[in-house]
């Protein structure tokens, strides 16, 4: 559910529009894996952490994809 903290733009990323989620409660930023590949965005390896999403569930991110400005 959307809070105070929470909201919407649109962006491009290799001219393709995205929905980007903005939540400034968050302390890092995060790309869907199904985006990163529809965009051929090259992932590089980083020390996998574990991150707690809004439904409580914690989920492995092993990987931060290069993404152009």
């Amino acid at each position: 559910m959307p809070t105070l903290e929470t909201f919407r733009v649109y962006g491009d990323i290799h001219h393709h529009r995205i929905v980007i989620l903005i939540d400034g409660g968050s302390s890092q930023n995060f790309i869907q894996t199904r985006v990163e590949k529809f965009l051929a965005l090259s992932p590089s390896q980083n020390p996998s952490m574990q991150v707690m999403v809004g439904s409580s569930t914690t989920v492995a991110c092993d990987t931060c994809p290069q993404v152009p400005c």
